[in-house]
This record gives structure tokens, sequence and C-alpha cells, in this order.
């Protein structure tokens, strides 16, 4: 017995990521920011010693929570701004085109 359908074999990830390949791209960057920061650490720890490799380890994503933690308030702000502006369009009466307004 065949059973023949087109979702047969497809993930939903994979399809998520064939609707928008902006996925995949960022996957990859984060992938190679990930791999260089690792990479980069190993290096530094050959170089200098184990307590500077570990600095590298820490040192980075610390620095990376401080910058969100510092753009937060920022994007919650445009978020909030963004929905309210929705909002209020949504509520104001259409204008008929062709006709003046008062």
């Amino acid at each position: 017995m065949l059973i023949r359908s087109s979702k047969l074999g497809t993930l939903p990830p994979v399809e998520r990521v064939r609707s928008r390949p902006w996925i995949a791209v960022a996957v990859a960057v984060g992938a190679l920011l990930v791999l260089g920061w690792l990479t980069w650490a190993i290096y530094v720890a050959a170089d200098r010693g184990a307590r500077e490799g570990l600095g590298v380890l820490i040192a980075w994503p610390a620095l990376v929570a401080a910058v969100l933690l510092i753009c937060l308030p920022f994007v919650l702000v445009y978020l909030l701004v963004r929905r309210q502006g929705d909002s209020d369009a949504a509520a104001a009466p259409p204008v008929p085109r062709g006709e003046p307004e008062a």
C-alpha cells in the first residue's frame, strides 16, 4: 500500500525556513558568531593562559547581556507606540476619496 501525500517527509521547521529565508540567514550568522567566539577563546587560552581564556568566555556574553538590557526599554517603547498607533488608525473613521475634509 503506497501513501501519497505532499506533506510526507517535510518538517514544520523546514517549511518555516523555506517561507522565510531570513531565518536561515539569522541562524547562519548566529552560528558563525558563536563559532568565532569559541575559537577566539581557545586562541586566547592557548596564548595567554586559562584565566584569560575563561575571561573571554565570560566577558563577551556579559557584554551582550548588558547591551540587551540597555536596548530593551527602547524596544519596548517602540512596540508600545507602534501598537498604540495601530489601534488609533483602526479607530479613526475612513475618509472618502475625492471629497475634501472640512
